[in-house]
């Protein structure tokens, strides 16, 4: 395991927290294979890089639902049993990024491909297919977004 910039004391001690803070869905992730698989590839993976923990949770996102492993993350957050990774202050975009001609809202539905990205942890991923739609029922859009499983 590389805890990357995690020191092991600050690592034992979120443990902890999420044992006692945590414990309903902590147990309740430990019944669900693939919440199990997704916990268990973010510790072996560089706990300082956050695209990493993203690549886990899409991979095992693709073998079954997540919610348990959703429901967890938002404990240990919430709780503070893990600190939120510091926003890299680098804002990859000004006004004259992208298509001008894209002034509302709505003319974003459909279908986009995305072959490279400008965030460093959510675009690392080789190729994105997005789908903006409309939902009339909840009044909000949505993204759904498929990943290449590389």
């Amino acid at each position: 395991m590389s805890l990357g910039r995690v020191s092991t004391k600050g690592f034992i001690a979120g443990v902890a927290c999420m044992f006692y803070k945590c414990t309903s869905p902590m147990l309740k992730c430990f019944t669900e294979p693939v919440c199990v698989e997704t916990l268990g590839c973010i510790l072996s993976s560089d706990l300082s890089l956050p695209q990493e923990q993203l690549n886990c949770e899409v991979d095992h996102a693709q073998r079954g639902s997540v919610q348990d492993f959703t429901t967890l993350t938002e404990c240990i957050y919430k709780n503070e049993c893990r600190p939120k990774h510091a926003d890299d202050m680098k804002c990859h975009i000004d006004t004259s990024s992208g298509q001008a001609n894209l002034t509302d809202v709505s003319t974003i539905e459909g279908k986009w491909w995305v072959t490279k990205g400008v965030n460093p942890h959510y675009d690392n991923l080789p190729c994105q297919h997005n789908r903006y739609q409309f939902d009339k029922e909840n009044q909000q859009w949505v993204n759904n977004v498929t990943w290449v499983d590389t």
